[in-house]
């Protein structure tokens, strides 16, 4: 089989530019399969795995969690290349009282892959404003130079790289899906896999199917402290989104917000917003009075992208045969990337995936498997009285303490992100998820201390 071009066609095409594609397309050439990379270039934002401390909320996503983890681990010896993984003591902040009762549930049974997680029940030494904390003394975190490890890899593999994006898919036979590239060329193959979202809004539609996905915009703030801040990583969970405290050196930190449920950051720009640097700025020095005084060296930004029900599609697109989707990650694209690679690999190499993951079928936003959800379970909470609760965990803050600024929500928030249309044209969208599966273990350890 040939492309237009005249170039003999892969067996699996890769759309996308992120971890997970050139994971799938790293672990596809190590079978011998013969693959291609396409589409848009990655996010140039280094990756960050803040999720590694969000399992407990997210009931889907343990497993996969784990799987990734382990993964990720294994990668180095797997496919020659520098080791990934660094370990560091982090904390999980509660700063309300509901948010107290959660994290306590969680240590119970959120043990990350095996490592271990200790409740306090008392103020975290490096922030006065929490009442208690999750700690650990070695979370996994993937290193700054992921993505530019896994590129080199592609590179020294000979994978080809084509700098197109795919302007429309076709299905000609039961075995020959195709894509229209954006210069009118065409590329075949047995499977393609869809990590891009830009790609999927773009095909999908006039197919008659159906994947909503929308942008939340993340930002990243470089600080440096005049001393040495000796903190440890710090998350707090705000009802809008995730902040986190990030040690790079012993004056470096940088501050990572990813308002995942916040209208105001559901815009395609990646233009940082002025206000709410200048918020978080204030609010971090609140939390963390080591960072009073700290230099702004600089703000990036980056865009995620996020389904109605905030689980990511994965697998096998039911009635495309030969389709298979890895996206709607929001801030979990690196973390999880390992596990999602593997189960990418499992589907195109045995037809087979080895978790359960019909809850995140590509297509259950037509066949009704999904549920309207207001905000992802890492944020949810409740709390046993409004009235001492209405502090910065608050769902309706006073900005001068807060970060959660309220801003016109954009034209494509829809006023509602729960509301999708559903009118679906393409009988293969209602067919059911069928998934081989196969059990593993889930590892489960655990300590709480009380004071």
């Amino acid at each position: 089989m040939e492309n237009a071009s005249g170039n003999t066609a892969p067996e699996v095409i890769v759309v996308g530019g992120g971890p997970l594609a050139l994971l799938t397309a790293l672990l596809l050439h190590k079978q011998g399969i013969a693959v291609t990379i396409t589409g848009e270039l990655p996010p140039t934002n280094p990756p960050l795995n803040p999720e590694l401390m969000l399992i407990g909320g997210d009931d889907i996503l343990p497993g996969l969690f784990q799987t990734s983890l382990q993964q990720w681990r294994s990668l180095s010896s797997r496919i020659g290349i520098p080791p990934l993984i660094h370990t560091m003591p982090s904390q999980d902040l509660a700063t309300s009282e509901g948010r107290v009762t959660k994290l306590r549930e969680e240590a119970l049974y959120d043990a990350l892959g095996g490592e271990t997680v200790t409740y306090q029940n008392t103020p975290s030494e490096f922030s006065p404003m929490s009442l208690g904390s999750k700690s650990w003394q070695e979370t996994p975190v993937l290193v700054p130079s992921t993505q530019q490890i896994l590129q080199q890899a592609v590179v020294a593999a000979g994978i080809p790289r084509l700098m197109l994006n795919p302007a429309a898919l076709s299905i000609v036979n039961l075995t020959d899906p195709h894509l229209t590239m954006e210069d009118g060329s065409t590329m075949h193959a047995r499977h393609i896999i869809f990590t891009s979202a830009r790609a999927l809004r773009r095909v999908l539609p006039p197919l008659g199917l159906a994947l909503p996905l929308r942008p939340a915009r993340g930002h990243v703030i470089m600080l440096q402290t005049s001393s040495p801040h000796g903190l440890p990583l710090l998350l707090q969970r705000l009802h809008r989104g995730h902040l986190f405290i990030v040690p790079v050196t012993a004056n470096r930190i940088d501050i990572h917000y990813d308002a995942i449920n916040d209208p105001a950051q559901s815009t395609f720009t990646t233009r940082h917003s002025a206000n709410l640097v200048t918020a978080l700025m204030q609010h971090a020095s609140q939390l963390a009075p080591a960072l009073e005084g700290a230099t702004m060296l600089g703000v990036t930004t980056s865009r995620h992208w996020l389904t109605p029900d905030f689980f990511p599609a994965l697998g096998p697109w039911p009635g495309l045969p030969g389709v298979l989707v890895g996206s709607g990650w929001g801030g979990r694209r690196t973390a999880l990337a390992a596990g999602a690679a593997h189960i990418l690999v499992e589907a195109v190499t045995t037809g087979t995936a080895g978790l359960d993951i019909h809850a995140l079928a590509p297509n259950r936003f037509a066949n009704g498997l999904w549920q309207v959800v207001k905000q992802p379970g890492s944020l949810t909470w409740q709390e046993p009285n409004i009235v001492k609760a209405a502090n910065l965990m608050s769902p309706k803050p006073d900005y001068a303490i807060n970060v959660n600024l309220t801003e016109a929500p954009k034209a494509q928030y829809a006023n509602n992100v729960q509301q999708i249309s559903k009118n679906i044209t393409e009988s293969a969208a209602r067919r059911p998820t069928v998934t081989q599966t196969r059990s593993k273990p889930k590892i489960q350890t655990a300590s709480v201390k009380s004071s």
